[in-house]
């Protein structure tokens, strides 16, 4: 999988953590590191509601004090004598509940159901450096979104590591890989490589995950990607309760692709259950080589008591071009999976893969113009051309349609957002019964630094 002399795939590359969907064991396995700095690699754990701020929130636990394995490519001659551990070396994490406390009472091999696992690399932790290679860089790799630090200390978004899950077949192997890129910026994200598994296998869920497919002509690979979580205020143009849960949508992503391109990628629309009084469609605009291409349409229902173990089923949306209309009513199936897919008859560059851009729609309000309707788009988003244009710019909303400016409110606060790499558990409060109508920004008060500084800020406001 890790090819040292070339830049590790973006794919594989993100910041996240391992969510536990039900209390289990975990071990990690070390592979390899390949790099010329003294690194130290430890993990800490938290409740996912309660996602820490900084690297100072965590309490971590070291695992490997010297990642070095005595084989770095460009001179193992010389990297033998600073080994500190061995390629294969495995180790079973361990809970310890007063952690906090810097106490071990209570430790035990089970990690509660609900809590994320993260991991950390830090550069130059140690003395006895390899000769020609004395820095003092101080980075720390986190796989959390927001923890990783530089030389003075600074937190900075760009992910420093691979996470996902690796599967092959004919190997019989089903494992979540982890690597780190350390202080040089190499691309290769090779710096160290280690494996983890659970018991029971099936506990970590929420990362990105690798499937090898071995062919005749190429071996391909399959890719499934978490994108985010988009959001919607149905009672555009008013304010209204400002909850920001009228309709809210997970985005996956999937691909199969080769050395010659893409072959194959698909967009799926989760929904969640919701008590909105008004009946919404979601719909997406769809551009790239997969607005002429072959598309197919599936749809998965939630499990019920007389289909225990639903699957994908063919789905027929409705069609105007470009706008896929997925359904004009998101209660209908309530928490259903959405899956559009395009087939290429011949591989396409990733410059040309698909972009989805999704929106909510209404058709039957009293006060619409015939044949038009209402769409709630992200900020500056430009609408569709079924769009009743008479609504921008009344009440609440800002839009100037002449000057190409949407969905925007006073203050900056938003119709709709979009939060990359978010899940449902980290917005677990917007998607709780109880809070219906509390705005969003007393539910998160950091919210509001967020959109007032346009993203800026407080981009965590939701962990």
């Amino acid at each position: 999988m890790f090819d040292t002399s070339k830049a590790c795939p973006v794919e594989y590359r993100s910041s996240s953590d391992l969510y536990l969907e039900k209390a289990a064991e975990v071990a990690v396995t070390f592979l390899m590191s390949n790099t010329c700095w003294n690194c130290s690699m430890g993990y800490y754990y938290y409740d996912a509601s309660e996602h820490p701020a900084s690297l100072a929130d965590v309490h971590p636990v070291m695992i490997f004090p010297n990642t070095q394995d005595g084989k770095w490519s460009n001179d193992p001659k010389k990297a033998g004598k600073y080994k500190g551990v061995d390629r294969g070396t495995a180790v079973q994490l361990m809970f310890y509940p007063k952690i906090a406390e810097n106490s071990t009472e209570g430790a035990t091999p089970v990690f509660p159901k609900g809590y994320r696992i993260g991991f950390v690399l830090a550069t130059n932790a140690w003395g006895n450096q390899l000769p020609g290679f004395t820095g003092a860089k101080k980075y720390r790799a986190a796989t959390s979104n927001g923890l990783s630090i530089n030389n003075k200390g600074v937190a900075y978004e760009k992910p420093r590591t691979a996470v996902y899950r690796y599967t092959n077949n004919a190997l019989d192997l089903n494992s979540v890989i982890c690597s780190f890129e350390d202080y040089t910026t190499d691309q290769n994200f090779s710096d160290v490589i280690f494996t983890m598994k659970s018991n029971p296998v099936d506990a970590v869920v929420d990362i990105p995950s690798v499937e090898e497919k071995p062919g005749a002509e190429e071996s391909k690979k399959e890719v499934r990607l978490l994108k985010g979580i988009y959001a919607f205020e149905d009672l555009w143009p008013s304010q209204g309760d400002y909850d920001m849960n009228d309709v809210m949508v997970k985005l996956d992503y999937e691909k199969t692709f080769g050395d010659k391109g893409i072959y194959e990628e698909s967009y799926l629309f989760k929904t969640f259950n919701n008590i909105a009084g008004l009946e919404n469609g979601l719909a997406f605009t769809l551009g790239g080589d997969a607005a002429s291409a072959e598309l197919e349409f599936s749809i998965l229902r939630p499990a019920s008591e007389k289909n225990s173990a639903p699957e994908y089923e063919v789905y027929t949306p409705e069609r105007d071009g470009n706008v896929i209309l997925l359904t004009d009513n998101v209660k209908g199936d309530m928490g259903a999976t959405y899956k559009v897919t395009a087939k290429y008859a011949s591989p396409i560059s990733d410059a040309r893969a698909a972009v989805v851009k999704p929106f909510i729609y209404r058709t039957t309000d009293k006060d619409l113009a015939p044949g038009k309707r209402k769409e709630v788009h992200l900020p500056f988003e430009a609408p569709t051309g079924k769009v009743d244009v008479s609504f921008f710019g009344t009440s609440d909303d800002k839009s100037d349609p002449n000057a190409e400016r949407y969905y925007v409110r006073a203050n900056s606060y938003p119709f709709a957002f979009y939060l990359a790499g978010a899940t449902e558990i980290d917005l677990a409060k917007l998607l709780d019964p109880k809070n219906e109508k509390t705005p969003v920004d007393q539910l998160y008060p950091a919210y509001s630094g967020w959109v007032s500084s346009n993203g800026g800020s407080n981009t965590n406001w939701y962990k």
